[in-house]
């Protein structure tokens, strides 16, 4: 039978193998906290945008969601402009 003191040891050593395979530096963190907002952020400002509602504003957060910054574009050049030119 394992004592704590020997269970404490191994989990102590498990623990530094996991750290140490997944070491990010400073900037790396930064970095892919900036490429994980950018990549968010269009599904945001679809989701939040007052120029599409109901089905329309889900459609363009899924789009911009999926396919980033194009589907954004896409999605608001073909549908959302299309349905301000047709109020006005």
């Amino acid at each position: 039978m394992s004592t704590f003191g020997e269970l404490g040891a191994a989990l102590v050593i498990k623990n530094q193998k996991i750290r140490s395979s997944f070491n990010m530096s400073f900037w790396q963190i930064i970095i892919f906290v900036v490429l994980f907002s950018l990549t968010l952020l269009p599904a945001l400002i679809a989701l939040t945008s007052k120029k599409a509602k109901g089905i329309h504003k889900l459609a363009w957060g899924a789009i911009s969601l999926f396919f980033s910054w194009l589907g954004f574009l896409i999605y608001y050049f073909f549908a959302i402009r299309g349905m301000s030119k047709q109020s006005t």
